[in-house]
């Protein structure tokens, strides 16, 4: 049968060379892997690979989805049930690929500070998550990876280009993104693979003049086979499992689950710890024979003796797709996992570990011995030979309908990120952040994608989430992109990170600073109007400074009037007296209009005018707001505005706020367009609640301005909020907030769940149970899910000793930095010292 068909196939096609058939069935020990490898030629015009058993296929790379929800499913059920050629034969493989230095590499070329201290903080982060491949023991050595999902279709038949377009479109629609493989593609991926190359520069040249699967192996690389399964190829140790029993039922949590746990700390212990490669093939040819003839021979079997309950176990699947509707498209599938590892002790544990796993979600997994050879064959991209009895000789499969079998493909891993980077030559965006999922899936994010449609976000996170230095990491990553970046913040976090990067530090209260919010930097009269509105909006919180109330609609067109008029008359030096002197003089400077007509709006008026005589030249708050505004950032490429020393200021405060945020996002108006800019804010929305602030309405106002300011003009503008609920105290614009804002960063926190039953977040399920699984597990790590425009998962960020030190904002240990500055060491040879890495 199989050595028959192979030893024909051979002979006719590849002449002397190839290998005999007794040498595929024998499946010895041999040190010429090549000569097993299917793969012969490749057509660049129809993007077609040749391949031993005379079949012609086609390969594409996609992304893995983080869960598979029932509409995927059921999209790539009904790819299965395409019309293809019966001799068709699909391969679906997860390969846990420790290969992740493109995507670092693409961070460090998007780095654009050249300061010594920039530099040496990229590399140590690079370093430390390339180290990271062999485990991390932070968190239970899981490794850091990259989960690569690749798909081939073949047939002897060659395929129409309509059921190739139908393929790609069935891969689309189940949101797997696929991309078209070529012969570098697959000879690069199976010389790291096999090799055992990672992190390493292998190329993708294919010569023409020879097969393929003669260019994949090293020469002399020595490979062997045993009867035992202890497969070892060149310095890798390989050991493979298939299933011995399958669940009755299983649905894709659980299948997810066979490739490690999704819930975080307490599924640390249930992580795949090396390198593998998850196969399931998928075929047609002879199934609906087998089936009936089976069933028939089951319904005859006397079910009595030894084999009795193997034989009623039978019965049973062959009754059950019997069932089924008659049209039901049947597969026969095999599912192979296989695990490799430099150290064979390593290997030992992740063997028990994945058979651990699997047991948990009730399948039974046996490790492969005399078959080893053909197991690894098939598990290969077109490595099935797909000829009459050769299933039956390997007897390692199930036939399953279409449906069930949609549900256990290896489509599903873990969080990808944003930006996704695999290999050096389709590198499109660069990523700024680098964080870790929790399988181990190595994530690039950039919040100024070009694909968003903004760049704007929001940040909450509760008491003890790890928010400080998670946020110095983030705003020290985009400044080393070279993005200008402006901090507003409450509590000196960023002090030391401002001072590192030789930044401007502003400190309010300290300094003699005048933010007079009629200062304007607008440069065209859709923006200057907008700037008028906000500039009202920061002198109605003037007006009710002490209790926070809001303004009525006639008193805020009272104000807007005032402000308005001010500006005509050229008085914006002196703009809150200019302002106050149109309110008190109501009756004079709005002579003839019809606001006069407006019952008590003189007497409005005169009562703000009142209210605003501490903001006023004559003011004890006065000196911030009326005179030469000398707040000025646009050279400042890092600015950190701290407002610490106001805060006990009641009536002040909340004003300084509103007007500091108004200021900076003014920035975003000035300089060259092409430099990117970075706002944040820190939290004070909680902070004015606790001051007895009712309505929050004004800052919101405020912050949404920033949010367009941002959109309009490339920059990127982030609220942190101590809790998502914060947003009610926004009132509707709260809802507004988060839907300007592309990019949402989940810390931990309690209020999770109440903001889902509330509205203000989507989640439910499994995404909710994972949203409130978000842990800060200091010093080991940090967690926070990440929601963008390209989806949602869970990111950790897990760092190196250095930049440790360099984004610490713990007093005691920015003490010590601080003690070494005073002493005269530079900032890198401070973080040198404390972290005890040389420069």
């Amino acid at each position: 049968m199989l050595a028959q068909y192979t030893q024909k196939i051979l002979k006719s096609i590849m002449g002397d060379g190839g290998v005999t058939s007794s040498e595929i069935i024998g499946l010895a020990q041999r040190e010429r892997l090549s000569d097993f490898l299917p793969y012969l030629t490749y057509s660049a015009n129809k993007e077609t690979f040749a391949n031993i058993d005379n079949t012609e296929g086609y390969m594409w790379e996609c992304v893995p989805s983080y869960f598979q929800t029932e509409q995927k499913v059921k999209r790539v059920e009904k790819m299965l049930q395409l019309k293809l050629p019966r001799d068709s034969v699909w391969s679906f493989h997860m390969y846990g690929d420790n290969h992740i230095k493109p995507m670092l590499d693409a961070n460090k070329i998007g780095i654009q500070r050249n300061a010594t201290l920039v530099r040496k903080s990229a590399d140590e982060y690079s370093n430390h998550l390339i180290e990271s491949t062999n485990g991390m023991p932070q968190v239970s050595e899981i490794p850091v990876r990259n989960f690569r999902v690749f798909v081939t279709l073949k047939s002897e038949t060659v395929l129409e280009s309509n059921q190739v377009v139908a393929v790609e479109e069935g891969l689309k629609s189940a949101g797997l993104c696929p991309r078209r493989c070529n012969d570098g593609d697959l000879a690069r991926l199976l010389r790291r693979m096999l090799n055992n190359e990672p992190n390493k520069p292998v190329s993708n040249e294919v010569s023409k003049s020879k097969p393929i699967r003669k260019q994949i192996l090293k020469p002399g690389l020595k490979t062997s086979f045993p009867k035992s399964g202890k497969v070892r190829i060149g310095d890798l140790h390989a050991r493979c499992l298939t299933p011995h029993v399958v669940p009755s039922k299983t649905n894709t949590i659980k299948e997810n689950k066979l490739l490690g746990g999704y819930m975080g700390i307490e599924d640390d212990g249930n992580q795949l710890l090396s390198p593998f490669l998850y196969t399931c093939v998928v075929s047609y040819m002879g199934v609906q024979e087998e089936f009936e003839n089976k069933a028939k021979i089951m319904n005859g079997q006397n079910l009595v003796g030894k084999n009795a309950k193997e034989l009623q176990k039978r019965l049973v699947e062959y009754r059950w797709l019997n069932d089924l509707p008659e049209d039901t498209v049947k597969c026969r599938v095999h599912q192979t996992l296989w695990i490799f590892d430099t150290s064979e002790a390593n290997l030992d544990l992740s063997v028990n570990r994945a058979i651990r796993i699997a047991s948990d979600e009730d399948y039974t997994l046996r490790e492969e011995g005399r078959l080893s050879t053909t197991m690894f064959l098939m598990s290969l991209p077109f490595g099935y030979y797909n000829v009459r009895g050769n299933a039956e000789t390997i007897d390692r499969y199930n036939i399953l309908p279409a449906s069930s079998v949609a549900s256990i493909l290896p489509l599903q891993a873990d969080y990808s990120g944003s930006v996704r980077i695999v290999d050096d030559e389709r590198v499109t965006n660069k990523p700024v952040l680098c964080l870790v999922g929790r399988k181990g899936q190595i994530q690039g994010y950039n919040v100024f994608d070009k694909r968003s449609n903004n760049h704007n976000f929001i940040i909450t996170a509760g008491s003890g989430a790890g928010k400080s230095f998670k946020l110095n990491k983030f705003v020290n990553d985009y400044y080393a992109s070279g993005s200008l970046v402006r901090l507003i913040d409450l509590g000196y976090s960023f002090e030391k990170s401002c001072r590192i990067n030789n930044g401007r530090f502003l400190d309010i209260g300290k300094e003699k600073m005048c933010i007079n919010p009629f200062y304007s930097m607008a440069k065209d009269e859709e923006d200057s109007e907008r700037d008028l509105i906000s500039c009202a909006i920061v002198i109605s919180e003037m007006i009710n400074s002490f209790t926070g109330a809001p303004l009525s609609e006639l008193e805020f067109s009272l104000l807007k009037a005032a402000a308005r008029w001010t500006k005509k008359q050229g008085n914006i030096v002196k703009g809150i007296d200019s302002t106050r002197d149109y309110l008190e003089n109501i009756e004079t400077h709005a002579k003839g209009e019809k606001i006069l007509d407006v019952k008590r709006a003189v007497e409005s008026a005169k009562i703000m005018a009142y209210n605003l005589r501490d903001f006023t030249s004559q003011g004890v708050y006065g000196r911030f707001f009326n005179g030469v505004s000398n707040f000025n950032i646009k050279d400042d490429e890092f600015v950190v505005v701290e407002l610490q020393q106001l805060k006990e200021e009641k009536e002040l405060f909340p004003v300084i706020i509103m007007q500091v945020i108004n200021s900076v996002t003014q920035d975003l108006y000035l300089g060259d367009r092409s430099y990117q800019r970075f706002c944040l804010f820190e939290e004070v929305a909680q902070y004015l609640r606790k001051q007895g602030h009712k309505d929050l309405g004004r800052l919101a106002m405020i912050i949404e301005e920033g949010y367009r300011r941002a959109r309009k003009h490339n920059g990127s503008f982030g609220a942190v909020l101590q809790s998502i609920l914060d947003l009610e105290l926004f009132g509707d614009i709260g809802q507004v907030i988060k839907s300007n804002a592309a990019y949402k960063f989940y810390l931990e926190s309690e209020d999770y769940v109440a903001a889902s039953e509330r509205g203000l977040i989507t989640h439910k399920g499994i995404a909710l149970e994972i949203l409130d699984s978000i842990r800060n597990q200091k010093p080991r790590y940090s967690e926070c899910m990440i929601e963008t425009p390209f989806g949602f998962g869970v990111g950790r960020l897990i760092v190196d000793k250095w930049n440790y030190w360099v984004n610490t904002s713990d007093g005691k240990e920015t003490q010590k930095y601080y003690d070494l500055i005073r002493q005269g060491y530079l900032p890198e040879e401070a973080i040198s010292k404390l972290s005890g890495i040389p420069l």
